[in-house]
Parts: C-alpha cells; structure tokens; sequence
C-alpha cells in the first residue's frame, strides 16, 4: 500500500500575516506587503513553527544554507526589517518576537 504525505496548505495565516508559500506572497492585514526573498523565508519559517522557538542557528541554517553567513548581525538586519514590514509597532512587536539569548518566535 502506497504511503501518502500529507501536503501543507500552501497558505498559511496567523495573526495579521497572511502567506501564500508557492505564490510567494504576504499580506498584513489585508493589505500586500513587499518582502526580500530573506525576509520571505525567515517569515515562512517563523510561521511554519509558530509558538516555538526558533534557534538563531537554526535561522541562519535554513534561511543561508551554508553560503556565506556573515555574522550573525545580518540576522538581526532581517529580523528588524520584517518587523517594520508586518508589526503595527516595530519598537514593541506582538508578533516576531526575541527570545533572549536562544531566537525567536513568532506569536499569533
């Protein structure tokens, strides 16, 4: 008997954030929002493992692949930007959130 995988919706929507992963498309509260290509993938991933934590390692893993990294300040260039991008107050975000000294996470 063959073994079926389930696929995951190719939308995903928590909170404000709207995704479409093979559109490569976000909306925040309904409206389009641009993203980088980083910035796009470093969203997905937030979403993807929504309410846990999400290593700074393991971000830069997925999101750079090995390439060259750069430090890890480039990180956190991405993560600022996609907070002006999709938080109604990039300062106090609700939504990508710090998770000191570990990552971060994204809240619905």
């Amino acid at each position: 008997m063959p073994v079926t995988v389930p696929e995951l919706p190719s939308r995903l929507t928590l909170g404000p954030v709207c995704i479409d992963l093979s559109l490569r498309t976000t909306e925040v509260r309904g409206t389009p929002v641009d993203l980088s290509r980083k910035e796009f993938d470093l969203l997905a991933l937030l979403i993807s493992e929504s309410g846990h934590v999400v290593t700074r390692v393991q971000c830069m893993d997925r999101i750079w692949r090995g390439h060259a990294k750069g430090d890890s300040r480039t990180l956190d260039t991405h993560v600022k930007r996609l907070r002006k991008k999709i938080e109604l107050d990039p300062g106090h975000p609700e939504h990508v959130l710090t998770v000191r000294g570990i990552g971060y996470r994204f809240n619905r």
